[in-house]
This record gives C-alpha cells, sequence and structure tokens, in this order.
C-alpha cells in the first residue's frame, strides 16, 4: 500500500515525508519477527542489515572460532562474559585476555611511583588536597 501512496510516490515526496514512511515502516515492522523480516525481505533485492549486539552471538561457531569475541579473564566478573576481541595483532606478541579497567584511583599511586615521585611527596599531595586515595 505504501507504493500507492502520494507522499511516498517520488524521491522528493519520500525525500520530504520520510518521517512519515519511518511511522509507517515501523508500524509494519513490529507486526513481524526479526527472522519473518528478513526472510520477505532478501528475495525483494531490498539492501538492509541487522544490527546486532555482542550478546546475539554468544553461541555464534563463527564468532566464537575465530575469537571475534573472546572471554574476559577469569578475575574480571563474576559470570562468564563475552567482549569483542581487539582486531590488533602486534607480530611476535601473544594477545592477552581482555579484562576490565581500573576503578578510578585504582593505579594512581603506582603510576605517580612510576613518574619519579616518592612516598613524601605522595603524602604531601594527599596533605594538601591535590590527590585523595
Amino acid at each position: 500500500y505504501l507504493n500507492k501512496d502520494e507522499r511516498f510516490s517520488s524521491f522528493k515526496n519520500l525525500n520530504s515525508n520520510f518521517r512519515e514512511l519511518y511511522k509507517e515502516l515501523e508500524k509494519e515492522f513490529l507486526k513481524f519477527t526479526l527472522d519473518e523480516i528478513s526472510n520477505k525481505l532478501r528475495p525483494s533485492e531490498v539492501t538492509f542489515g541487522v544490527l546486532s549486539k555482542s550478546t546475539d552471538h554468544a553461541k555464534d561457531k563463527q564468532f566464537l572460532e575465530n575469537e571475534i569475541l573472546v572471554k574476559f579473564d577469569e578475575t574480571s566478573f563474576a559470570s562468564e562474559t563475552l567482549t569483542v576481541n581487539s582486531p590488533v595483532f602486534l607480530k611476535g606478541e601473544s594477545k592477552r585476555l581482555p579484562k576490565r579497567g581500573p576503578a578510578i584511583g585504582e593505579h594512581s599511586k603506582e603510576i605517580l611511583f612510576n613518574l619519579g615521585k616518592t612516598a613524601e611527596e605522595i603524602e604531601e599531595l594527599k596533605q594538601k588536597g591535590i590527590i585523595d586515595f
């Protein structure tokens, strides 16, 4: 019925009425599952794609075997959690398992020591309120 609607009869009209078209398409798409929509669109030669979440692929053999999705290291989370693997490979270096990021201030003292600060200087920064860990 949309192809007979004057609002969408030409590119110019469609462009002027894209919000209405979006609403009409949304009403129709909500009547079907993703698989049903895909099966209807595939033979129509309409270009489309599915925007998925990484959790949609948790059991996808190809994603797992090719290590596109990998588990976090055991200490990061209480339950098994998957994440997208880094696409970067460095020659002669093996990849480390992803882990959670640090909490705010978690490595601050270590960083200050690595920057050459002494324990006394760090304590002085604390006393002045410059750092608060």
